[in-house]
């Protein structure tokens, strides 16, 4: 992964650019982002810099020994630390190849996805976490001599994932560690880190994409067209991974999906809010959560027109006129609850709810609400 690679943030990479040049380059840094973000495309960008053999004035050259590793996750000096099931049995190392195969295709993500992978591949993962064995391996590898006879480096991927007996091992070598070391934490909720590790790492803060930014790159990445990028941009809100999903998952429209639920639900057609319910529990896991959050998100355009700053609306003709009439049928003072049936839904699949479930009675009781 190089610079150029990765969307927008030039003040981000201009930051990081200085540091390895100034030498000024610190021993532990943890880079703090947006799930779906470019937090780990970051860092690693930014490891192949250090790394690189043939520096350019604005990024590494790509094609370096130590670059072609680093793009490859198998540079000797580069520890990998991600998280698993936990126990002695299932580290890190025993997965890199399913994480290689993951982040070569998708860097921007999530441990949702992560999980999805490894379950694909075969492993029954419910959840992640980084075990103390990982601690232990990383203090047992960095006392070792660099195999390239320069940096040695700790990436740790969903740093908030390491518990409390992992982070407490860490805490001597990441304050000091051996001499050209350097720890890099990848974080996508900084305040579930200890403190003890805020402490003693430099914090990059890696922002959302702006819709320049996103559009920009999504222009160059996807091949869509101006409307189809402008729904992207606001169905994704900088979130890069659900944007390339969103794009080329063809077999779910989730807005045109949205729609035609939303009409059965207010016709109280029980046939139709049925056969939604039945298929929407065959989406995938973070399907059935995209779509929530576009509930949320068209539930507050409707919102914005009912009450006259239809001017802040972003949508397509189609989706705009959408709004428009349902709008009329819609009662204000019932927002708030129904963001609520929204959210409890979405806290019900993270935890493993039956979909079905919870989507028939989320469609139940909108029903009852916009009735």
């Amino acid at each position: 992964m190089q610079f150029a690679q990765t969307p927008g943030l030039v003040e981000t990479k201009n930051h990081l650019l200085k540091a390895v040049k100034d030498g000024k380059i610190p021993h532990a840094l943890l880079f703090d982002g947006s799930a779906g973000g470019a937090a780990l495309p970051m860092a690693l960008a930014f490891l192949s810099y250090v790394f690189c053999s043939n520096k350019i004035d604005t990024d590494s050259c790509g094609e370096c020994p130590n670059c072609v590793k680093i793009k490859k996750l198998a540079h000797p000096d580069l520890q990998f630390i991600f998280p698993t099931e936990g126990g002695k049995k299932v580290v890190s190392e025993n997965l890199m190849p399913e994480w290689r195969a993951l982040i070569e295709q998708q860097p921007f993500a999530s441990i949702s996805t992560w999980i999805d992978h490894l379950n694909e591949n075969g492993h029954k993962f419910k959840q992640g976490n980084i075990p103390v064995e990982e601690s232990r391996k990383i203090i047992q590898n960095l006392h070792i001599k660099s195999y390239e006879g320069g940096y040695k480096a700790v990436l740790i991927w969903y740093s908030e994932l390491m518990g409390i007996a992992a982070s407490n091992a860490l805490l001597k070598i990441l304050e000091e560690p051996p001499a050209q070391t350097i720890f890099v934490l990848v974080s996508y909720n900084y305040e579930r880190n200890l403190r003890t590790i805020q402490s003693r790492v430099q914090r990059v803060g890696i922002r959302d994409l702006n819709e320049a930014e996103m559009h920009t790159y999504l222009g160059h990445k996807t091949q869509q067209s101006e409307t189809e990028i402008q729904k992207l941009i606001f169905l994704s809100e900088g979130n890069i991974e659900k944007a390339q999903d969103l794009a080329f998952n063809k077999e779910h429209q989730l807005q045109t999906w949205f729609t035609d639920w939303l009409r059965s639900v207010y016709a109280f057609d029980l046939n139709k809010i049925i056969n939604a319910t039945e298929e929407y529990n065959k989406f995938s896991k973070d399907q059935q959560k995209n779509f929530l959050d576009l509930a949320q998100k068209m539930f507050r355009q409707i919102y914005l027109y009912s009450v006259g700053v239809d001017q802040l609306i972003r949508l397509t003709e189609t989706d705009f006129t959408f709004i428009k009439n349902f709008s009329k049928v819609f009662k204000l003072q019932n927002l708030e609850t129904i963001c609520t049936y929204l959210n409890e839904t979405h806290y019900s699949i993270e935890r493993n709810v039956s979909p079905k479930v919870a989507f028939l009675d989320l469609s139940l009781q909108l029903a009852k609400l916009i009735k």
